[in-house]
């Protein structure tokens, strides 16, 4: 699933760290799993989310955001998206202690619209994220995606990721550039859900000149 991500800055206020781990992606990170008979394969466009955060300028340690989120209806197929229209809050909140970066991102998102035979959404997620940076852009990075599905029955409501992987931060052309690749397996799954994932993610940074 395509997402878009961004600090806004407002009179006094900047955006968080981009060296963090960035807003979570993946194709059953931000939705519900959609549950269909039969299902193979399917190749196209998944919903696109997008979430801004707003936060006060500081020196310290600790930086923190809220700000709106809002999952569009891009979906090419069923069973790529949910078919509906979401918005919610959503927060932000890290300590940096170098090399250590860590922190924990939450959303809560409700459907408003769409499709009326498709389930609403009521969905929770979680990102705790840690990196440790290296030498030369390199960081090792954990940011396992945990989602609850409060419109699902219990034993299908919560996915749980475990796992970690590295990424560099890079310039090309004088354009900052994050890359990564993690791989998770998950724990606790819904049913229909995969035992693993693989993520691969590449973030362009715009980081405010001070």
């Amino acid at each position: 699933m395509p997402v878009c991500g961004s600090g806004v800055p407002v009179s006094s206020w900047s955006s968080p760290d981009p060296r963090r781990s960035s807003p979570p992606s993946g194709r059953n990170s931000t939705y519900p799993p959609v549950q269909i008979p039969q299902a193979t394969s399917d190749f196209g466009l998944g919903d696109i989310n997008f979430s801004a955060y707003f936060s006060p300028v500081s020196s310290g340690t600790i930086t923190w955001g809220i700000g709106p989120s809002i999952t569009l209806r891009t979906a090419t197929s069923d069973r790529l998206g949910t078919q509906k229209w979401s918005t919610g809050p959503a927060a932000v909140a890290l300590v940096t202690a170098k090399p250590w970066v860590a922190g924990t991102l939450v959303r809560q998102l409700w459907s408003f619209a769409g499709k009326s035979d498709r389930d609403d959404v009521s969905q929770t997620l979680v990102q705790p994220f840690v990196n440790y940076n290296m030498a030369e852009g390199w960081y090792l990075v954990s940011s396992p995606v945990i989602t609850v599905n409060w419109e699902a029955d219990r034993d299908n409501a919560v996915m749980l990721p475990v796992g970690g992987g590295v990424g560099r931060v890079f310039t090309v052309g004088g354009q900052a550039v994050n890359t990564q690749v993690q791989g998770f397996y998950n724990a606790v799954r819904p049913d229909f859900a995969p035992q693993a994932s693989l993520r691969l993610q590449l973030t362009f940074l715009f980081p405010k000149e001070k």
